[in-house]
């Protein structure tokens, strides 16, 4: 099958220069913005910032599937004189995805050390062009050339999702949390428009493809347990986090598919000289227990994308289980911090270098059998700005075997 170039690297760079500019101007007009860290959407931490302002700032990302986006977001705080937080956001990109999300939290019930939290999050998601590269850690990528160039517009399944969450949680002397949470998902899916490119019903390409195909609901419970002791949440340079992850997904929470996740994620920060000039590092192990065809293919642990090994395609790896390892060394840049009339400037420009790597298994008995094998690597380097005491942006380019050049824009910390 030969498939034509419709891509051009010129064209990413480009828009990485224009938005880094923008965010550039952004931090300097709203500190104490909201933050668009992965933990504090998912609700499960209860580390949520002790400073905020209400406020509407524009949205930016771009990664290699979505393409460069846009929206608005609108945080609110003390809202009816309460402790509650408010925070609607939504983005579209250029390729058509489509993000709303709608967040409300009451970080601190109680005075003290010790203190309990609430969260209710909903999102919504539709993505036009999300491909499935099969399962396992040697599946073939028939969605770029020999020239490793990205090729097509189309995809092999639309994608379209619902999630709202419900977090109750408590914190016990500020360094532990344990919380817990009510979800629901349901998930629609529609064929490619791409005779191109193989459909999830293609058991020619998809020989091990679980269950899933036709979308469905995957509500359940889950259970977190959280050690913190890093010095920052957004700009940490010491200190680490520990976290146990486990939820069950099955009939009795009317669910169409039944199973069970469990995760372990461990950070850990070393400043090594000056003020800031930290190595940092991160490991993640997740699996999924059930009977193989008991579990939707998308809720299979994943690799690949701005969160995990950036230089590879959004969840281009996907197994019952993952391993995934990064290392970054963070070095400050430039600390502008001025009054230029009426308008505080204060951002700070930090640096860093990263290498990715991890692996993801296909089947159970490869976490003993072949645990270091076939793993996949990444590096590449980055820029962050950060406006305290919460609003982080980024900016990486990642590089791998298949992606010569992936460029990452987006908001919060991938660790």
């Amino acid at each position: 099958m030969k498939l034509t170039q419709v891509e051009k690297p010129g064209a990413n760079r480009l828009i990485a220069a224009v938005l880094i500019a923008i965010l550039l101007i952004v931090v300097s007009v709203w500190p104490a913005a909201a933050e668009e860290q992965r933990d504090l959407r998912e609700g499960i931490t209860g580390e949520y910032p002790t400073e905020t302002m209400w406020g509407v700032l524009p949205r930016f990302k771009m990664n290699p599937d979505t393409g460069a986006g846009t929206g608005i977001k609108l945080k609110g705080a003390n809202v009816f004189g309460t402790s509650l937080l408010i925070d609607v956001a939504n983005i579209f990109t250029t390729n058509q995805y489509h993000v709303y999300e709608l967040l409300l939290a009451i970080p601190r019930i109680g005075s003290g050390k010790s203190y309990w939290y609430a969260m209710a999050f909903i999102e919504f998601d539709l993505i036009p062009d999300m491909r499935m590269f099969g399962v396992g850690n040697d599946t073939s990528n028939y969605m770029f050339d020999e020239e490793d160039a990205k090729v097509g517009d189309e995809a092999t399944v639309e994608y379209m999702n619902v999630a709202p969450r419900l977090t109750f949680g408590r914190s016990f002397g500020e360094k532990y949390f344990i919380a817990f949470q009510a979800f629901y998902r349901e998930v629609w899916l529609d064929r490619g428009d791409n005779d191109n490119l193989p459909q999830l019903e293609d058991k020619d390409y998809y020989p091990d493809l679980p269950g899933g195909t036709k979308g469905g609901q995957t509500p359940g419970l889950a259970l977190a347990f959280i050690r913190s002791t890093r010095n920052d949440q957004y700009r940490p340079t010491k200190g680490s986090r520990i976290e146990a992850y486990i939820e069950n997904v099955g009939p009795f929470f009317g669910a169409d598919y039944q199973y069970s996740r469990f995760m372990g994620d461990a950070r850990k920060y070393f400043l090594l000289f000056g003020k800031y000039n930290v190595l940092a590092l991160h490991a993640r192990a997740e699996t999924l227990e059930g009977c193989y065809e008991d579990i939707p293919w998308w809720e299979l642990p994943y690799l690949g994308g701005r969160d995990s090994m950036r230089g590879y395609w959004e969840g281009r790896f996907r197994g019952r289980g993952s391993l995934l390892t990064n290392a970054e060394f963070r070095y400050h840049i430039y600390h502008l911090k001025k009054k230029l009339w009426k308008i505080k400037l204060d951002f700070l420009i930090d640096g860093n270098l990263f290498f990715d790597a991890g692996r993801v298994f296909r089947y159970s008995d490869d976490w003993h059998d072949t645990p270091f094998e076939n793993w996949k690597y990444t590096g590449g380097f980055g820029v962050r700005f950060t406006t305290p005491p919460n609003l982080m942006g980024r900016a990486d380019i990642g590089f791998s075997r298949e992606q010569e050049f992936a460029t990452y824009f987006n908001f919060g910390t991938v660790f």
